[in-house]
């Protein structure tokens, strides 16, 4: 029988939860899928961890690979794909029993993406964070509204593949695929090169993700190929924020703040690693000059809120910044730590 669904997860050196996930993913409510592990060279008991599980079940297909990165593995499982639709489940993740049945059932002939919500959680399961769609549960996407669009920016539902049944046609149809040759944001331009083909999207407010944070991401080591990363990922949110019509608003502000928040982050990693002047320099020089930072320069109202951050990187102060920021966190977190030892002083009279 042809599946309905193929679920494809990236692995490497996820042994400790492998298991959960892929339990998480067999014990699913909805039955007629193909569960797509792809092994990105992994040194650990991934591999046998996935042999093991497609002796026990015909549904499981298993890829071996040499290390290429998360990008490569999911397009090497959309590749080998079946199926109608596709979901995406990370390794160290599990979701919960009606997930793919829920986000199924939203799917329509007119429908093109179905959403669910999500939870993040730490090394020890505590919830840290929560997916709010604000009551919303259908987007035209022939007619964005600036309030939708805004409400996926802040769920950060744009960010990652999770959580989500695309239709693999669409996929295939319009070539869109993973970049490889990104190391950051490379699932928020996935994504945003498959907004550009959706007439509807559906979305049910019901947390049925577990995203387990293991502290990677944006803060990770930063190069070259980080710097060309964030140009080519903050110019494009820019593009399609403007070309259809939601660069205003809440959604305006909320792509400003984030570009340039990650803006600085990038430069405080930049200087964190082992990287040669010259090479620090370049990567800088590739993120100043994206279209997304030079617009936001010539805002009076964020000039003016990120007046610190402009007038130190025209002036190439870059490292004046790096070190602006640095007594800037430690002066937040000071005060912080004198309000908590406040309010245990207090509690003992």
């Amino acid at each position: 029988m042809q599946p309905k669904i193929s679920i494809i997860v990236p692995i490497f050196n996820a042994d400790q939860h492998l298991e959960e996930c892929i339990q998480s993913v067999l014990n699913q409510t909805f039955s007629n899928f193909e569960l797509i592990l792809v092994n990105d060279g992994s040194e650990d008991l991934s591999g046998e961890i996935c042999n093991n599980y497609k002796d026990k079940d015909f549904r499981i297909k298993v890829i071996h690979q040499a290390n290429e990165g998360v990008s490569s593995a999911r397009n090497k499982g959309l590749e080998i794909a079946e199926a109608e639709y596709v979901a995406f489940v990370d390794s160290d993740d599990w979701i919960e029993l009606t997930m793919i049945e829920e986000l199924y059932k939203s799917m329509t002939e007119t429908t093109d993406l179905a959403i669910c919500g999500l939870q993040k959680v730490d090394k020890k399961n505590n919830v840290i964070y929560r997916t709010s769609f604000k009551n919303l549960t259908k987007i035209n996407c022939s007619f964005w509204e600036e309030e939708d669009f805004y409400v996926l920016l802040h769920s950060y539902s744009l960010f990652q593949p999770v959580c989500k049944l695309y239709k693999l046609k669409t996929i295939r149809d319009e070539n869109i695929s993973f970049n490889a040759n990104l190391n950051f944001g490379e699932d928020f331009m996935f994504n945003i090169n498959y907004l550009n083909y959706c007439e509807n999207i559906k979305i049910t407010d019901k947390v049925l993700y577990n995203y387990r944070s293991l502290g990677q991401g944006l803060s990770s080591t930063f190069n070259l190929t980080k710097a060309f990363s964030f140009s080519c990922t903050k110019d494009s949110l820019l593009k399609f924020a403007v070309s259809n019509g939601v660069f205003i608003g809440k959604s305006k502000e909320f792509i400003i703040n984030n570009t340039l928040q990650d803006f600085s982050s990038c430069i405080n990693q930049m200087f964190n690693s082992n990287m040669g002047r010259e090479e620090k320099l370049d990567g800088i020089r590739i993120m100043k000059k994206s279209r997304s930072i030079e617009s936001f320069k010539s805002s009076k109202e964020y000039r003016d809120k990120y007046r610190s951050l402009f007038f130190l990187i025209e002036k190439d102060k870059y490292f004046m910044w790096y070190l602006y920021s640095k007594i800037k966190r430690n002066i937040s977190i000071m005060s912080i730590i004198k309000k908590k030892l406040m309010s245990i002083n207090i509690g003992k009279f």
